[in-house]
């Protein structure tokens, strides 16, 4: 793999782990006790997660169950509280854990990269992954076309600041990231019918209802 990951593997990487997902769910739930499913739920998710945003691996580690309770409604949302429903099936549970994410003695999981590099490897792609890489390949995409506002704005968003981002992003521009904000980032990749997934299924619960 190279420095960046390609706009091939995002797009696929997203694909996949829309199936994958709620597979990797249904297995916790037949067998929670099993670790290594929920290893690859957990993987697969802050994985695609961290590429529709790029937070650092400690928003997950840290990331509390109250959080939950005022998070948009969201597919990502969605699919975050199945599992909170899933947890008590889980080893580790038994100590009352207070991080949507933790280990086998109830502690916040701090493994994240070995996480998200073994679901990397479990979709079959090749070469290592790491948070760093993630977060190096969305703002080396998006840099080029940002202003200072939205440079401010990414900042804030992957929380660092903008000298830093100037420091470590900006030598390794390439010509592909043709992007108006980091916000559009997904929409610039060709990730827009997966972000759009959560209006269409609105629509259709709604479609439904009038029904």
């Amino acid at each position: 793999m190279g420095n960046l990951l390609t706009y091939n593997q995002i797009q696929t990487y997203i694909d996949k782990t829309t199936l994958a997902i709620p597979k990797s769910l249904e297995s916790i739930q037949n067998d929670g006790r099993s670790f290594e499913y929920y290893k690859v739920f957990m993987g697969m998710f802050i994985t695609r997660n961290m590429i529709q945003n790029g937070h650092r691996r400690g928003v997950y580690m840290n990331m509390e169950i109250t959080e939950m309770e005022t998070a948009e409604d969201t597919g990502t949302h969605r699919i975050i509280c199945r599992f909170v429903c899933l947890r008590k099936l889980l080893p580790g549970y038994q100590a009352n854990p207070q991080t949507v994410f933790f280990d086998g003695s109830g502690k916040p999981f701090s493994r994240i990269e070995g996480a998200i590099q073994d679901a990397w490897t479990h979709l079959g792609f090749p070469g290592i992954i790491t948070p760093g890489l993630i977060r190096h390949s969305l703002v080396t995409y998006a840099w080029d076309t940002l202003n200072d506002m939205e440079r401010a704005q990414v900042a804030q968003h992957m929380c660092h600041n903008t000298h830093t981002q100037e420091k470590y992003y900006r030598q390794d521009q390439t010509d592909g990231g043709h992007v108006k904000s980091f916000l559009l980032l997904q929409e610039a990749l060709g990730l827009n019918q997966s972000s759009n997934s959560d209006k269409e299924e609105e629509e259709e619960e709604e479609a439904t209802a009038a029904s």
